[in-house]
């Protein structure tokens, strides 16, 4: 349920979330990674 509603946002925005990085502030492909994991396992509980 969770990762179908991040894939939603992904979809609309362009950005696979709304957080800092993902607007593009400081944005580097190993954080980005690290913190996309880290929101998908957080939204899984």
């Amino acid at each position: 349920m969770a990762k179908n509603k991040w894939a939603q946002v992904y979809k609309t925005t362009g950005t696979p979330c709304s957080c800092w990085m993902c607007r593009g502030e400081e944005y580097d492909r190993k954080g980005y990674k690290q913190e996309t994991l880290r929101i998908i396992k957080e939204s899984e509980y």
